[in-house]
């Protein structure tokens, strides 16, 4: 642009959306496994993206070429789920590089498609990441990856820990993509999720009804702006399942043993099972 060349300005329509109008709806087979739409607002997709676990204090440490460059974030998961669409807002509304790529092409060379768009940051699924074939040392740009959906298995752990930032994110669709991260270690327990985001609460509910104390298991409850509306045309479960407390909470359905600030992932209070991811 020349130096007196000005940008033309325009008129932009003024929008009535406020932060409780409905920004997306994703499906969820839940523990019965019929299909249940989670109706999330503006405010619970903004409340993940501004503290997504790219951008925590913890992610901004591993960084390697310092904080002018801009992070290169591949979208890694199926639009079909939510976690793409809490990558694709992260990097546009932080101003960083969204990478795409085609699911196929994910899916038949994973490893080839984080190097050959220069990634530094994603966030897969442990079952797509254990599907990279190529040596550790030859992913030289990669910073920061976030493995959720199902648990991590303990190969991962001790394979990626020493090479990049591995975070172990926990999350339901109900509280909008991811809640808690934790930053693994060579050795470290892959059943543990660590502490929430920022403007994230969680608590361990035992059968008493009362918090759980170190070392007792209990449901995990997950409150904070992060937390949807409900279901889509189900007002009853959305009424069993979500409540408020001086914020809104959602009854997750997930077992935990208090260990520490820590949580341990111990199963389901259902009969769920998770098939390949």
């Amino acid at each position: 642009m020349s130096a007196g060349r000005q940008l033309a300005t325009c008129d932009l329509p003024v929008t009535q959306v406020t932060a409780h109008h409905l920004c997306w709806v994703y499906y969820t087979s839940g523990s019965t496994g019929r299909p249940k739409g989670v109706l999330c607002e503006h405010r619970n997709a903004l409340a993940y993206v501004r503290n997504h676990p790219f951008y925590s204090e913890m992610s901004e440490s591993a960084r390697k070429r310092g904080e002018e460059k801009r992070k290169r974030i591949l979208c890694a998961s199926a639009f079909t789920f939510d976690p793409s669409s809490g990558d694709i807002f992260a990097a546009l509304c932080h101003g960083d590089v969204l990478c795409l790529s085609s699911r196929s092409k994910l899916m038949v060379d994973f490893g080839e498609t984080i190097l050959s768009c220069g990634a530094t940051h994603v966030c897969s699924t442990p079952i797509l990441w254990r599907t990279i074939q190529e040596p550790v040392d030859k992913y030289t740009e990669l910073e920061v990856v976030a493995l959720g959906g199902e648990a991590m298995p303990r190969e991962l752990v001790e394979k990626w820990a020493d090479r990049v930032c591995l975070l172990n994110v926990y999350g339901t669709t109900e509280a909008t993509v991811y809640q808690t991260m934790r930053k693994m270690e060579v050795g470290d327990n892959p059943r543990m999720i660590g502490r929430p985001l920022t403007g994230v609460l969680v608590k361990v509910i035992g059968e008493d009804g009362e918090e759980a104390k170190e070392g007792e298991t209990g449901e995990l409850h997950v409150g904070g702006e992060q937390v949807s509306r409900g279901y889509l045309g189900l007002p009853e479960l959305t009424e069993s399942k979500f409540y408020s407390q001086e914020t809104r909470f959602y009854r997750t359905g997930d077992l935990f043993r208090v260990l520490g600030s820590d949580m341990e992932f111990i199963g389901r209070l259902d009969s769920q099972v998770k098939l390949m991811g």
